[in-house]
């Protein structure tokens, strides 16, 4: 009897052991929130027009400058991943005839919002909208040669809405390419204002930027030993 009492009894020390020194090791827990860099390097813009009762569509617009920004991603989970962030846009249009030439620009800082589909490794749709705010405003207009050119810039300007809205669709390539379609509904100038009292323009742009993702790390997590602290 006492034969088998001793093997029995060194398997239950074993065991106490093994559950006392897993209690104590620290379990390593996914932290969903990461952040991610976006730079729509090349951006191709284009408007719906309504002056003065005609409709038209401006003249292509290409900025490559100042169009940046960050994103804070919340991973819901494998398939799913929840973003949103501040970014720094250049937008604008063109509208051009036989006698002159005119161009309309803003700087806006905006707050983007939707979802990151996961499609396959590295790749995902965006599916989404946000909305700007314009900060600064610059017009230029000629008729014939670029010399008796006329300049308007402001900051905060009221000859634009100060807010836009906008929504988006893309698609982020393995390779950190990021192909995005863009549409603004509401009206780019300001109708109370008394210069832009019969206008209406819809931008709509399509951006092929860069994606870059830093990776989040693990966070440990240790679990109470039972042992109270003297």
């Amino acid at each position: 009897m006492k034969k088998l009492l001793s093997p029995l009894l060194l398997v239950a020390i074993l065991l106490c052991a093994s559950t006392v020194s897993n209690a104590q090791t620290p379990v390593k827990k996914e932290n969903k929130f990461s952040m991610s860099a976006s730079a729509d390097a090349s951006m191709f813009q284009l408007a719906l027009t309504e002056i003065g009762g005609q409709s038209d569509v401006s003249t292509l617009r290409y900025t490559y400058f100042f169009n940046t920004g960050t994103h804070l991603n919340y991973k819901i989970n494998n398939g799913l991943t929840f973003f949103s962030g501040i970014t720094l846009r250049n937008l604008g249009l063109i509208i051009k005839n036989d006698s002159s030439t005119s161009k309309f620009r803003t700087y806006n800082i905006g707050i983007p919002l939707g979802f990151k589909i996961k499609t396959g490794k590295k790749q995902y749709v965006l599916v989404g909208g946000g909305v700007d705010f314009p900060i600064n405003y610059k017009s230029k207009y000629w008729t014939g040669g670029r010399k008796n050119k006329l300049k308007d810039n402001e900051w905060f300007s009221n000859k634009v809405n100060p807010i836009m809205p906008y929504v988006q669709l893309g698609y982020r390539m393995k390779s950190g390419f990021l192909l995005k379609f863009m549409y603004y509904p509401s009206n780019f100038w300001n109708n109370d204002h008394p210069f832009h009292t019969n206008t209406n323009a819809n931008i709509m742009a399509l951006t092929l930027g860069m994606d870059i993702s830093k990776k989040s790390k693990n966070v440990e997590i240790k679990l109470p030993s039972g042992k109270k602290k003297k």
